[in-house]
């Protein structure tokens, strides 16, 4: 479909480095802060925080998350959230999925965006930064 460029940055854009370490088998995701988004609230505001899967893998070791930021559209997080284990063929096969998330004290945590990064992208021990506009649920 075609859209405009205010649509396509209405849900606000994220900030944030990987970098697999392949000596320790880790994939380290620093989630660093995010830009204009969307409000979820009746204030106009959100409390967003940021949930890791890696796809695919449904086990409870696939999700981190970070901390809730209150009433703010701009987040800062500035945190370090690393998976242990991962492998040549995680990286090879595996997709982060990154999903920025209003945290809803009344009922279900509502979703603002996603940005999903095939591991492939990274080169082993060089940090990759990204600054990229979050997307629509897949």
């Amino acid at each position: 479909g075609s859209y405009d460029s205010d649509d396509a940055t209405a849900l606000g854009t994220l900030e944030f480095d990987l970098l697999y370490d392949r000596a320790s088998c880790t994939l380290h995701c620093s989630i660093l802060r995010a830009k204009g988004l969307k409000p979820m609230d009746f204030n106009g505001l959100a409390d967003p925080y940021v949930k890791l899967h890696l796809l695919p893998g449904a086990c409870k070791a696939n999700k981190l998350k970070t901390k809730t930021q209150r009433n703010t559209l701009n987040p800062v997080w500035n945190e370090d959230l690393t998976y242990s284990g991962i492998t040549d063929d995680d990286i090879t096969h595996k997709v982060l999925r990154i999903a920025v998330c209003d945290e809803d004290k009344l009922s279900h945590n509502e979703f603002i965006g996603e940005i999903r990064v095939p591991l492939r992208r990274l080169k082993p021990s060089q940090k990759k930064h990204f600054n990229i506009c979050l997307e629509r649920q897949v």
